[in-house]
């Protein structure tokens, strides 16, 4: 069973150039970024869904296929007979009109990308097929990782031989106990979760500065005249990194 251990919610990291952190651990995301919005695209996601599941159903055929002629002293056109039947045949075709479903769901969805609305305070994450995308309120957003060991224990102290999945949770979602997970960033190190969260923490605190990394440089004096006009307000979130003026 997983343990779900808490992230504080304070910005606590130092670093520069963690804009890749926020990135799922896979190969195929793009990512855009600005002032305004982080925008993760996950273009390969429903096919690698798709291929998963067509994994699973021929090595599930494959090995009844098997049982049955293990156990069936007849012939193989014998043993094999039942595949006419009526029930296999309707099998048969909801497989493929499963697979038309996932194809559609590959080449024509869009529902595809992660987005952190960083003026609005919203993050908006995809989920499976037909539903719905999930919109966080930053405000009300809360975290967690789950610590699990190559041998399916749950033991911190061997974080090189082990997985950490970081979760986002909405603090008054009446699931958030049941832990319906959304799996959308892993790692195989404990540093990058917490870099993660505080890179996520201070992107979406529309109140702050910039994160330091210099991919938002371009962006820095855009951002600052719009702080400038709402009056620097307070930040939301608070922090213990060094005090950045409102004129970085």
């Amino acid at each position: 069973m997983f343990h779900f251990i808490k992230l504080t919610k304070e910005i606590g990291y130092l670093g520069y150039s963690h804009i890749e952190d926020i990135k799922p651990d896979k190969s195929d995301e793009i990512i855009e970024f600005s002032d305004e919005f982080i925008i993760i695209e996950r273009k390969k996601w429903y096919l690698k869904t798709f291929i998963s599941y067509n994994k699973i159903v021929f090595i599930t055929v494959f090995i009844l296929f098997m049982i049955s002629a293990f156990f069936n002293n007849k012939p193989i056109n014998e043993t094999y007979s039942h595949i006419n039947n009526p029930i296999v045949k309707s099998i048969f075709w909801l497989y493929i009109l499963t697979n038309l479903f996932q194809l559609y769901y590959v080449f024509f969805s869009k529902n595809k990308q992660i987005v952190f609305d960083r003026l609005h305070g919203n993050i908006y994450l995809p989920q499976l097929f037909f539903l719905k995308t999930r919109k966080m309120k930053f405000r009300v957003l809360e975290s967690y990782y789950s610590h699990r060991s190559s041998d399916g224990t749950m033991d911190e102290s061997d974080i090189a031989s082990s997985t950490t999945i970081f979760y986002l949770a909405d603090k008054y979602d009446v699931r958030k106990y049941k832990y319906k997970k959304i799996k959308e960033y892993k790692t195989t190190s404990k540093a990058p979760i917490y870099s993660l969260w505080h890179f996520i923490l201070w992107y979406m605190d529309k109140n702050r500065p910039l994160p330091r990394d210099k991919e938002f440089d371009v962006y820095r004096e855009k951002d600052k005249q719009r702080r400038e006009k709402e009056g620097f307000l307070a930040p939301l979130i608070k922090s213990d990194i060094y005090k950045v003026e409102n004129n970085s």
